[in-house]
């Protein structure tokens, strides 16, 4: 079953990383579902993100699997 986000740990991330909220729920729900990274368009901005988990592009994932 998958987990929903834990709210510490979302305002763990927007305070360490300065991630947008929503942004950073999407880190939180990652790292509760064991992800070992997250693929998006939006880069830039996961980025922040690094030492928590590793972000790519679609088509970086293509160059990883």
């Amino acid at each position: 079953m998958k987990k929903k986000p834990n709210n510490k740990l979302t305002q763990e991330i927007e305070k360490q990383t300065g991630l947008h909220f929503f942004d950073s729920v999407h880190v939180a729900i990652a790292l509760e579902n064991q992800a070992d990274l997250i693929v998006t368009w939006n880069k830039k901005d996961f980025e922040k993100a690094h030492k928590f988990i590793q972000c790519v592009s679609p088509k970086e994932i293509s160059y990883i699997l």
